[in-house]
């Protein structure tokens, strides 16, 4: 996913800086502003400037700061996402602080700078309020979910899959320890297109039992408290590409005993209406080698495609075709390319339009004649909601 990483020279060089801006993507999904790589070049740019020659650091804190830019530049190139950079995250106080000590001065300025950079930074944490901005449920005691899990999960080892962002994953420590756990909700190849897929394809291919566990929600349950033939139909076309095949006669309910610890069901679960949500859909699947040939239930226009071409050409790293999935809307069709954050939608009135995921709203590019001719031209530097420094997008 490329969700945190720079799109030009001019972004990698001023991330140190945007980590300080009060706003949410810049290097993690909610606001968590970093002051400490914006003070730490302040830091050293002061001290080879006003001090000059009477600072001499020993070489110690070069290779210190030597060793975080490296960290800094290979986590910049490979996700740039503020979860993967912990060990920077932890060094960049130690050097704020060692870059202090060295200066030529007083103790007791350098142990005031030192006491206000950290008051500082805990206190824009204070501001930004990070804490349950993006909880599904506040995990205050254990468990995390209040579920009683079935003896099948765990007694039984198995592997289980998930099709959600949120993995769920919090449940595994419960289940037999030899089960393991595969999330494919960003999977939109197939398994033998490449390193990852062909991974994929070991696991579940030596599973002895490969089960779904799949989140509550609207339209999954029948008012008569079945499985909805539309549910079925959707999993088995989500499925296929992973050589799953969705057993609906294999499926429990795992239902909360306690839903007033989460914070997005209350009255949607008291809905009487054979609508199930406060809970999980435990099915099984079943591997092939060779998934049945469904005939496609929904069939899309054929510039939907030429579209698609386009703009892989215009701008492959947000628009790979290979990754996009097409998905039947209101009036038109969506492609959604899961591991760029990015929609495309192709409307039966031949309007194009394409949605980055922190944009607010759709933006047009054109009719779809306009998009096929030969001197159609994308800004790929400029898409709206992620482009630029956090202070200059527009939302």
């Amino acid at each position: 996913m490329i969700r945190f990483q720079p799109d030009t020279w001019r972004d990698a060089i001023w991330r140190p800086i945007a980590m300080a801006a009060p706003d949410a993507g810049t290097y993690v999904e909610v606001i968590a502003p970093d002051l400490r790589f914006a003070v730490l070049v302040v830091l050293v740019v002061l001290g080879l400037s006003i001090f000059r020659r009477a600072w001499q650091p020993p070489m110690a804190m070069w290779r210190l700061l030597a060793l975080l830019g490296l960290l800094f530049a290979v986590w910049l190139y490979t996700s740039g996402n503020g979860r993967y950079f912990i060990s920077g995250l932890i060094l960049v106080g130690v050097a704020c602080l060692s870059v202090i000590h060295r200066w030529p001065c007083t103790k007791s300025l350098k142990l005031m700078m030192a006491f206000a950079l950290c008051g500082l930074q805990a206190y824009v944490v204070y501001l930004a309020g990070p804490f349950e901005g993006a909880a599904f449920a506040p995990w205050r005691e254990a468990p995390a979910f209040p579920l009683v899990l079935p003896a099948s999960m765990t007694d039984e080892p198995a592997t289980y899959v998930t099709l959600s962002t949120n993995t769920y994953s919090l449940i595994a420590p419960r289940v037999h320890p030899s089960s393991r756990w595969l999330n494919l909700a960003i999977r939109q190849a197939d398994l033998d297109s490449d390193a990852d897929g062909l991974r994929i394809k070991d696991i579940l291919s030596g599973s002895k039992r490969i089960r779904a566990l799949l989140a509550g929600v609207k339209g999954m349950l029948s008012a008569e408290g079945r499985l909805s033939q539309e549910f079925i139909d959707t999993m088995n076309d989500r499925l296929s590409p992973f050589h799953l095949v969705f057993d609906s006669s294999a499926c429990s309910y795992i239902t909360f005993t306690d839903t007033s610890r989460l914070n997005v069901l209350g009255a949607q679960s008291k809905q009487a209406e054979g609508v199930v949500v406060p809970g999980f859909m435990l099915c099984s699947l079943t591997y092939m080698e060779r998934v049945p040939h469904v005939p496609e239930r929904t069939s899309f226009p054929p510039e939907v495609d030429q579209v698609m071409a386009v703009m892989d050409r215009q701008c492959h790293r947000f628009f790979d075709s290979r990754l996009g999935g097409k998905y039947r809307v209101p009036h038109g069709t969506m492609i959604h390319y899961a591991d760029a954050d990015m929609k495309l939608f192709v409307f039966e009135d031949h309007r194009v339009e394409y949605r980055y995921w922190r944009s607010l709203m759709a933006q047009s590019l054109g009719q779809v004649d306009e998009v096929l001719r030969p001197g159609f031209t994308f800004d790929c530097n400029n898409i709206r909601g992620r482009s630029g420094l956090p202070w200059e997008r527009r939302y």
